[in-house]
């Protein structure tokens, strides 16, 4: 198994140490790296450091903490608004005067947009791993079954990976002509254990994606227990664009899902 952990970017001030190692422990608890910077030399008066200008570019998962610490503080409000400029961004807002349990349920929001469960035929590995490979710049926190060694308890180990998808992220199902030649294949069970434990953990929330992959010009029909889902088609791409496209869709999912949440 190939587990990369997520990272999330922690936009505060300073002044808040106490309240923001709090979330940061919170985070880490759900399996998360959370990116803070504590940095003596920036003053209200300074601009942006560039250093974390360009952390702020290359991230996309943001929590925002709030207090009158980081309302009065200058560059706070510069990097939070450079944040909400970005495209591509998934931000949540925690007030850190709030209640805990309040402030856990942001948290928790936060973390259960950001884990993937990568299910596919074996035909299409090498075109699935490219995707995972690009990816892993997204911050997300993925379980990809490519290193399962011999030994591993590879049947508990994907059951409890699957299950952390639906909880706290999404279930990628990748579909391609070759899918259909292994209806015995592993993938559908992975599919039928995703579907029956997606009704327990969240039913009305978006957490199964199906995306088409392979040949364009081949015909592809879903497999029945999926033929209702509407599909993102990224078949005839790049990798590059592939996993651009699938992330895009995801912060779509994700952030319409915040606002209906």
């Amino acid at each position: 198994m190939n587990d990369v952990k997520g990272w999330i970017f922690v936009s505060h001030s300073t002044k808040d140490l106490e309240g923001v190692r709090r979330v940061r422990d919170y985070l880490e608890t759900k399996s998360h790296h959370p990116l803070l910077f504590f940095l003596k030399c920036i003053r209200d008066t300074d601009e942006l450091d560039s250093l974390i200008t360009r952390e702020i570019e290359a991230r996309t998962i943001f929590l925002l903490c709030d207090s009158p610490n980081s309302r009065s503080a200058r560059w706070v409000q510069r990097e939070i608004e450079f944040i909400r400029s970005l495209a591509d961004r998934h931000y949540e807002v925690v007030d850190l005067q709030s209640p805990w349990p309040e402030q856990q349920e942001i948290l928790d929001r936060i973390s259960q947009r950001g884990t993937l469960f990568l299910s596919y035929t074996p035909s299409d590995s090498p075109e699935v791993s490219a995707i995972y490979d690009v990816l892993q710049a997204f911050d997300y926190s993925m379980f990809f079954d490519h290193t399962l060694a011999a030994g591993d308890d590879w049947r508990g180990r994907i059951e409890h990976a699957i299950d952390e998808s639906l909880s706290k992220g999404f279930f990628i199902f990748f579909v391609s002509p070759a899918t259909h030649q292994r209806p015995e294949s592993f993938q559908f069970w992975e599919l039928h254990r995703a579907l029956e434990q997606r009704r327990r953990f969240a039913p009305e929330v978006r957490n199964f994606i199906v995306v088409l992959v392979g040949d364009p010009s081949a015909h592809i029909e879903l497999p029945w227990p999926v033929s209702d889902f509407l599909a993102l088609d990224l078949r005839g791409l790049h990798p590059q664009e592939q996993a651009h496209q699938l992330h895009h869709h995801l912060c779509k999912v994700s952030n319409e899902s915040g606002r209906n949440g």
